[in-house]
């Protein structure tokens, strides 16, 4: 991979809290940096999903909003998002119609 790319993956885990980083002088006086997972990028790494879909699991469980967490977890992790709003451009005006009209229904 290119380095920004992953500098920009390093940067990402450090802030999401799963690695932590430290710069210590070496013997020759350069520095030395070194990257650690910590017990919190032990977990993430064990969940098969994007990282920041693995914290908000995580942070779910403490703040007791699991099944909520896990369904927005469930819909941004499948391979095209859109699919899940899907409307066919053909009928779109017709779709909008009844909606609106449904809508006049509901809340009238």
């Amino acid at each position: 991979p290119q380095l920004a790319s992953l500098a920009a993956a390093v940067s990402r885990l450090e802030d999401l809290g799963a690695i932590r980083v430290t710069v210590a002088k070496g013997e020759d006086d350069t520095s030395v940096r070194e990257e650690r997972l910590t017990p919190i990028g032990r977990w993430m790494a064990s969940v098969p999903l994007d990282p920041p879909l693995a914290k908000m699991l995580l942070l779910a469980t403490f703040f007791g909003v699991s099944e909520p967490a896990l369904t927005i977890a469930a819909a941004l992790s499948l391979p095209n998002s859109n699919g899940i709003f899907f409307r066919p451009r053909a009928d779109a005006p017709d779709a909008e119609k009844i909606a609106a009209k449904e809508s006049k229904i509901l809340f009238s």
